[in-house]
């Protein structure tokens, strides 16, 4: 019997997870599969579990009318981290280069999730795209304090003249989390801690990106994101990678800076629609929208990555940046990155007649040749 490898694989290393996308699932009501799995006791059918397989392989993006924000983002998460998992974590790769190349598989799942949203688009004649833009952080000086490798800001704003987003900031670890000890351990090489006037402070015993995580959390979403991959071996088959939210843990896993992955813990893309559906997680109105991104200017974010249904979104960012930079947030300067605009490719063949009229070393070459007898 074949199972789609993305989820099966993530649900044997990690039952956990299969758990909390049963909860989230039945709890969304997003298919009745997960529903009918939601109170299941004893042994899971294979009848059940291919029908479960079945649900996660579908969105949300087909209807009779064009799909919501909500179910775009989530196809387009869910496709970049299978991309993600079976492209680039086989090989030991650091955090940051993992970070890198998750956001190229998200630009590539766009392009795919926008292209099977079309047909559903000229039916409706409503707008259904995902827009993608990029901001690295790290181009101006700035303290070191939240702790998150990068953030997620996703649109959810029900006109374009409204503000409604969901930011989440994501710090990147990697592992290859095996029993008994099912745990990650959280503490990073600690880097040399200066103040504003740029003198040593007193060293970290690796609790501040926690301690600064937490922090995050009062604020809006933070969490750990889990990446397959490990310097002790390459990975056949890794698995998808996985959240712990700062609020999940416990004590002992705080004091231990170990988090249990055996307990709470669910793939990026579902984890992403749970927040979606809780209005509490979201931010409303340009006000609080600005506070989270004076936030993030003082933290370890080094990209913001903003998802939108809006096109017009580089506008409205240029209006927040340059009320940042009024208020003397230290932020960069310049316009967003579209995360897709250097993948777009014209349709059809390409002009090729200029290169044939010019000269070419090669051409020559094999005008020249002799044939074999």
């Amino acid at each position: 019997m074949h199972f789609d490898p993305n989820y099966h694989e993530t649900f044997l290393l990690y039952p956990a997870v299969f758990r909390s996308v049963i909860a989230i699932g039945a709890g969304l009501d997003l298919d009745q599969a997960y529903v009918r799995l939601a109170d299941w006791s004893g042994p899971i059918g294979s009848y059940e579990y291919q029908m479960l397989i079945a649900a996660l392989r579908d969105p949300g993006l087909f209807g009779d009318e064009a799909p919501s924000a909500a179910a775009m983002y989530m196809a387009a998460l869910q496709q970049a981290q299978a991309r993600f998992a079976a492209r680039d974590c086989h090989v030991p790769t650091r955090e940051d280069i993992l970070s890198g190349l998750f956001r190229g598989a998200l630009a590539d799942s766009l392009l795919h999730v926008n292209d099977q949203v079309e047909s559903t688009t000229y039916k409706t004649g409503r707008s259904s795209r995902i827009y993608a833009f990029v901001l690295d952080l790290t181009l101006r000086g700035r303290e070191t304090r939240t702790g998150g490798d990068f953030a997620l800001l996703l649109d959810t704003s029900p006109h374009p003249h409204q503000s409604r987003f969901l930011p989440i900031c994501l710090q990147a670890k990697r592992t290859r989390a095996v029993a008994p000890a099912r745990a990650v351990d959280l503490r990073r090489a600690t880097p040399k801690l200066k103040n504003a006037d740029q003198e040593q402070v007193a060293p970290s015993d690796g609790t501040h990106q926690l301690d600064a995580l937490k922090e995050t959390r009062k604020l809006f979403p933070a969490a750990y994101l889990i990446y397959d991959n490990s310097d002790e071996v390459n990975f056949q088959q890794p698995v998808l990678p996985i959240v712990k939210d700062i609020n999940h843990l416990d004590k002992h896993e705080s004091a231990t800076l170990k988090a249990c992955l055996d307990t709470s813990v669910v793939d990026l893309a579902f984890y992403v629609r749970h927040l979606l559906a809780d209005d509490q997680e979201h931010v409303n109105g340009e006000d609080e929208l600005l506070r989270v991104l004076e936030h993030l200017s003082r933290g370890q974010v080094d990209h913001l990555v903003t998802l939108t249904t809006n096109a017009d979104f580089p506008l409205r960012y240029a209006i927040l940046r340059d009320k940042l930079v009024a208020k003397g947030v230290q932020w960069p300067d310049g316009d967003l990155l579209d995360l897709q605009s250097v993948r777009l490719r014209p349709n059809g063949p390409p002009d090729v007649k200029k290169a044939f009229e010019t000269e070419n070393a090669f051409a020559e070459a094999f005008a020249a040749r002799t044939p074999c007898p």
